[in-house]
């Protein structure tokens, strides 16, 4: 019977991994509006990496927008507006989808991922010309702080790339 018990469990636990309802997932993104996100730390090739992200709804809160603010020249280190996204109830696959734009002409559309203290984005990224299966994980610390990091797929385990917190200003 405990054997039978734990099996349910299990499987009831990895069917509802990464799967929630729009509610649920909205609740977990809410945080995120008001204030100002600052991200700055070192990738792992240690140069320095600075992003300010704002949130806010928009369309009677069915999507949530974000500004990102970074680095928009590599070249003069020019700082600036970066990529303007979205995420959105994806109705047909019943998860949140995220889209963002940047300046430098490129688009960038994947998933997010919900657990209890955490979200995730994973997307596709092309680095040295070939696509590279990428997560950002959110971890909830506290109401203005979360632990911030870019991860690579790496086989079957996730590599982190870059880790730092990102507070709310």
């Amino acid at each position: 019977m405990i054997k039978y018990l734990l099996l349910v469990l299990l499987l009831s636990s990895t069917l509802s991994y990464g799967q929630t309802s729009k509610e649920t997932a909205y609740k977990a993104l809410e945080n995120l509006v008001g204030g100002t996100w600052l991200y700055e730390g070192q990738w792992g090739n240690g140069q320095k990496f600075k992003q300010e992200h704002i949130f806010e709804w928009g369309l009677n809160r069915q999507i949530m927008k974000v500004k990102t603010y970074g680095t928009v020249n590599q070249e003069t280190g020019e700082y600036g507006l970066r990529n303007e996204g979205i995420r959105a109830w994806d109705t047909k696959t019943e998860t949140v989808k995220f889209y963002e734009f940047d300046v430098l002409g490129g688009a960038t559309i994947g998933d997010c991922v919900f657990e209890k203290d955490r979200f995730h984005y994973e997307y596709l990224y092309e680095i040295e010309g070939r696509q590279q299966l990428m997560r950002d994980t959110w971890k909830f610390v506290d109401k203005d702080t979360y632990l911030f990091s870019v991860n690579l797929k790496s086989g079957d385990e996730w590599k982190v790339f870059s880790s730092n917190e990102i507070k709310r200003q």
